[in-house]
């Protein structure tokens, strides 16, 4: 494998983010493989593409702050990116990908791991996507397919204020919000605190440069952007920066109205499995979906797989066996691939949600069709 190694260095924060996305939207078939690092020049908030922006962060606090909301195109939760964060970004050619994209996490994040060793960590892979140092998560990996190329991004923690993030977070409370800061102190670390300093920027890029050469086998060396790749990050940092790609539209209120009534009430749940957390938001009419809308921490490829399956549940019954065999179907014909989550799972997702529909209509006393 040739392996460009593209380094941007520090630059604002839309370009930070679009440097990725237009490298992998340029790629072509024949294309060497890229390694894309950047570091933001300021802090700013980095929504996953599959999370609802309305729902997953305080707006006006992010006002307030002066912090700009970038939604990118990879999987994950939400992140709060100060010049600290090299962002690490693995690149390459669809067309040259055999394996499930999960079996792509332990590949590239192994030159990350063995970094943090050098450093100093006693760091290691946790599948399927997190690396942890003793029992507390310092870094994960994501992916989404661009284009015609795939992106695996290696996230390590190299500083975060734990507090900052808990209160760019949407949160019910103050209370709640506490809480949240309270375990993420609990569960996570970062490189600043397990070496009690920071590590210098191109001692970490040597290293991992070198770390990709003998992990990976790749002939690595350094290269710009092309004239292309350029103009394909430019054109991103446009669609990046529209109000419509980062809060909207937002379905799960906007589209959703029309399938309610007096007998089809929406619910919206959460559910956990290991390839992250999915949001569910049911409409249901008589044991059957009249609506569906998934969202949540994860990966899914290609993006708009996750549509055409919440459409493709429309109007099926809510039976968990039945969903489950539906679901795999459905992602079987569309090519659609979500790390660590299975049909099974989506559809214990689903019934979880048809679950509180009836323990509401129970409380309400209204009963419900079973």
């Amino acid at each position: 494998m040739r392996m460009r190694v593209i380094d941007f260095e520090y630059v604002s924060p839309l370009k930070c983010e679009a440097a990725c996305h237009g490298l992998a939207s340029a790629m072509e078939p024949e294309d060497d493989a890229i390694l894309c690092l950047v570091n933001p020049d300021k802090l700013y908030v980095s929504v996953p593409h599959f999370q609802v922006a309305k729902q997953a962060i305080d707006q006006e606090h992010c006002v307030a702050q002066e912090l700009q909301v970038i939604r990118r195109h990879t999987g994950g939760s939400v992140a709060l990116n100060d010049r600290s964060q090299m962002l690490m970004h693995f690149i390459q050619p669809r067309s040259e990908i055999t394996e499930p994209v999960v079996d792509l996490y332990p590949k590239f994040i192994e030159p990350v791991v063995l970094t943090c060793r050098e450093l100093g960590m006693a760091a290691e892979f946790i599948p399927i996507n997190e690396i942890f140092v003793s029992d507390r998560k310092i870094g994960s990996a994501d992916s989404a397919q661009i284009g015609e190329a795939i992106v695996v991004a290696c996230n390590l923690m190299f500083d975060v204020d734990l507090a900052a993030l808990a209160n760019c977070l949407n949160a019910p409370s103050d209370a709640f919000r506490d809480r949240l800061r309270t375990m993420l102190e609990g569960s996570t670390t970062s490189v600043l605190h397990e070496l009690h300093m920071m590590p210098q920027r191109d001692e970490f890029k040597r290293l991992l440069v070198k770390e990709c050469a003998e992990c990976l086998g790749a002939e690595t060396f350094r290269a710009d952007p092309t004239k292309i790749e350029q103009a394909a990050i430019d054109e991103w940092a446009e669609r990046l920066v529209e109000h419509e790609w980062t809060f909207g539209p937002d379905r799960t209120v906007a589209e959703t109205d029309a399938a309610v009534t007096a007998e089809a009430v929406p619910v919206d749940v959460a559910h956990v499995t290991a390839g992250g957390l999915i949001s569910v938001h049911l409409v249901e009419r008589d044991g059957v979906i009249a609506d569906l809308v998934l969202s949540g921490e994860f990966s899914c490829i290609p993006s708009e797989g996750l549509e055409a399956l919440s459409q493709r549940m429309v109007g099926q019954h809510l039976n968990e066996a039945a969903l489950a065999e539906e679901v795999a179907q459905t992602m079987e014909e569309i090519g659609m691939q979500m790390p660590g989550i299975a049909p099974a799972d989506i559809a214990a997702a689903i019934m979880a949600a048809h679950k509180v529909l009836g323990m509401q209509a129970d409380a309400a006393g209204l009963g419900r069709k079973r």
